[in-house]
């Protein structure tokens, strides 16, 4: 994951209005290279914005490849300026964006647009405002689906629905957290609506806490379904001992994607969901295709 601590402050507001003032407010307790970029270039990217055609969700290719196949990312971009910025960055891990001369660097969910000679950065939703589509939402979707796929089911707690599983969704759990057993206790909803739940664990209170244990215990038990709703309903669990690494794993995913707490629920499509939401309001949600698009 690429270290953003040269750029980063505290996480912006999501962005609401689509008009290209607000679009590129200055972000409170950002860094000074946040603040070099001047109001007349944020316009001008703006009206860039506004002019751009609809952007498929594949990202467009840095520039031609040359004879050997290797993309010459020095014929656009200033990537020595770039690495200099983010020393662990490689070439796969930026993009161009939409906007001329601005280029997308996304790493474990966290999206910043970066100038082509890497000297100033944004971060925030980027929207095309002739179909009003936030685009960052979409680079994040992706990258959610990526994270997850690397996981894999084995490393996951599934609830099936004894009929057709008409889509899946993946929820980031606490047992100690009251709307996380909220909706463990409606699961029989969630399956009468073909939906089957994916668990990975996320104890917010973070590793060697009360929380993290009790997940531990669930992880380590010979029935990882059984124990997962004993312990959403409060009962005492027998401490298990095996290796919960996997624990860790999921954690990690967890901050990658971005969370902010439990539960959060993330869409075949890869649409974080933060919170819980009622079955059927959640097959509403998956079936129009979510706030992306």
């Amino acid at each position: 994951m690429l270290d953003f601590a040269a750029v980063d402050g505290p996480e912006p507001a999501p962005v609401n209005v689509v008009r290209p003032v607000a679009l590129f407010k200055e972000i409170p307790g950002t860094s000074i290279m946040f603040k070099r970029i001047t109001i007349s270039a944020l316009l001008a990217g703006a009206v860039l914005l506004g002019a751009c055609e609809a952007v498929s969700e594949t990202p467009k290719p840095l520039a031609a490849a040359d004879s050997s196949g290797q993309v010459n990312l020095s014929a656009t971009l200033d990537l020595d300026a770039v690495r200099k910025k983010f020393p662990a960055l490689s070439p796969d891990d930026i993009k161009e964006s939409p906007v001329s001369g601005w280029y997308e660097i996304d790493s474990g969910g966290q999206v910043l647009y970066i100038s082509g000679d890497g000297n100033y950065a944004m971060r925030g939703d980027l929207i095309d405002l002739n179909t009003r589509v936030n685009l960052t939402d979409l680079r994040r979707n992706t990258t959610r689906q990526e994270l997850l796929a690397n996981i894999g089911q084995d490393d996951m707690i599934i609830f099936k629905p004894e009929g057709e599983t008409k889509h899946a969704v993946t929820v980031f759990t606490d047992v100690d957290c009251g709307y996380c057993r909220k909706l463990h206790q409606e699961m029989a909803s969630y399956h009468d609506e073909g939906i089957e739940v994916r668990y990975l664990f996320y104890p917010r209170s973070g590793p060697n806490t009360a929380s993290w244990e009790k997940a531990a215990s669930v992880w380590c038990s010979d029935d990882r379904n059984e124990a997962m709703t004993q312990a959403k309903a409060g009962q005492r669990l027998s401490p298990q001992q095996c290796d919960s690494s996997a624990i860790d794993d999921q954690f990690e995913a967890g901050r990658k994607v971005g969370l902010r707490g439990t539960p959060a629920i993330i869409t075949e499509s890869g649409e974080l969901i933060s919170g819980y939401m009622p079955a059927k309001a959640l097959v509403t949600r998956i079936e129009q295709g979510g706030l992306a698009r």
